[in-house]
């Protein structure tokens, strides 16, 4: 199963692998999320996967409803077009089919953030990994 959530959110047992997707250029740039953001908080940071022009626009919210679509595409195409990343995703789909994963950003909604990207482009390379957004 994979699951997405804001990193702020309470750490659960059912989290599994908690996978922080916020660049280290996002995190750099914000003199609070420096400091709130600990180690402990996540498993795994996986801070190159997403384009840090379209991650820092989700972060800041700098985006409409309009703009969410357009960036969702650039996002999946360049999930997508790099192999390293396409590989990566192909292995967490495959871990989450028998593991709990859970995808973690600042965003506390989830249906607008690419860390629900993510997740649905997870279940591109496994279709059954089961994605619940939190």
């Amino acid at each position: 199963m994979i699951q997405t959530k804001c990193i702020f959110a309470p750490a659960e047992h059912y989290d599994g692998t908690r996978v922080l997707i916020i660049s280290h250029q996002a995190i750099a740039k914000s003199n609070t999320l420096e400091q709130q953001i600990t180690q402990g908080m996540y498993d795994i940071h996986c801070a190159d996967l997403a384009p840090p022009q379209l991650v820092d626009a989700f972060v800041n919210e700098k985006i409409n409803f309009l703009q969410y679509e357009q960036c969702k595409q650039q996002c999946i195409e360049y999930l997508r077009k790099t192999v390293t990343i396409r590989e990566t995703l192909r292995r967490i789909a495959q871990y989450a089919l028998t593991n709990n994963v859970t995808f973690l950003c600042t965003n506390m909604r989830p249906m607008k953030c690419y860390r629900f990207i993510f997740a649905q482009e997870c279940t591109h390379y496994e279709p059954n990994v089961y994605h619940i957004a939190r």
